[in-house]
């Protein structure tokens, strides 16, 4: 398994894995191929037998790491490739004094995946999903 930068081939094996691992709320084309070029943007792919198997994207802004998706197809879940992504991202973050996410209460592999990387919870969002479901604020100081 490899870990590198996502380029514009990747757009549609990264749309394909949104509706499978974000069903309440996946991104569009449009979302996706606008972090591709966003500037300051970190968007990893995690790629498998010439397969992408799963992605995180994340933004470096004004010495943060804001995590804004991680995701892994679910045949290759509970291998230690979401813990990989999340150190590929904190390892691209260059400067970031910490890193923030948000998480579906409901969520707890994710959850405690984030717990076994020194994020603690430190705020709830009310409502932050379209489907209704709360947000857990999670942030970790970076070394």
């Amino acid at each position: 398994m490899i870990v590198r930068e996502v380029t514009a081939a990747d757009v549609d094996p990264v749309l394909a894995l949104q509706p499978v691992c974000f069903a309440e709320d996946p991104w569009t084309r449009g979302m996706i191929e606008e972090e591709v070029r966003r500037p300051g943007g970190i968007f990893l792919a995690a790629e498998e037998d010439d397969q992408l198997v799963g992605f995180a994207i994340g933004w470096n802004v004004l010495a943060e790491l804001h995590v804004l998706q991680v995701a892994v197809r679910p045949t290759a879940r509970r291998a230690g490739l979401g813990r990989k992504l999340m150190i590929a991202l904190h390892e691209a973050a260059r400067g970031a004094e910490a890193a923030w996410l948000e998480v579906r209460l409901d969520n707890m592999a994710a959850i405690h995946l984030y717990e076994g990387l020194s994020y603690a919870a430190v705020a709830r969002r009310p409502r932050y999903y379209p489907d209704g479901c709360d947000a857990v604020v999670m942030r970790r100081k970076l070394p």
